[in-house]
């Protein structure tokens, strides 16, 4: 089990659409890197729980699009 902080879990819970009626019915997170959660997804990005992706739906500014790993949902999935 990884150990995380509560907002690197609550960060990959949002990301994972885990707080919805529907867990897990999305993956991604848009950010820049001035974004206030962007030194929390370089974190997650070094343990490998998420990884950065090519951002092919054309959103506007630098920004990355984010997804969860298989570790990375595996680290909160069995929070449902």
């Amino acid at each position: 089990m990884t150990d995380l902080t509560p907002q690197q879990r609550e960060l990959l819970r949002h990301m994972l659409g885990m707080g919805s009626s529907s867990p897990g019915y999305r993956n991604h997170f848009v950010a820049s890197d001035t974004h206030k959660d962007a030194p929390t997804l370089l974190e997650l990005e070094r343990m490998g729980l998420i990884e950065v992706v090519p951002n092919r739906a054309g959103w506007i500014g630098r920004t990355r699009l984010y997804r969860a790993t298989s570790a990375g949902r595996a680290a909160v999935m069995d929070e449902t």
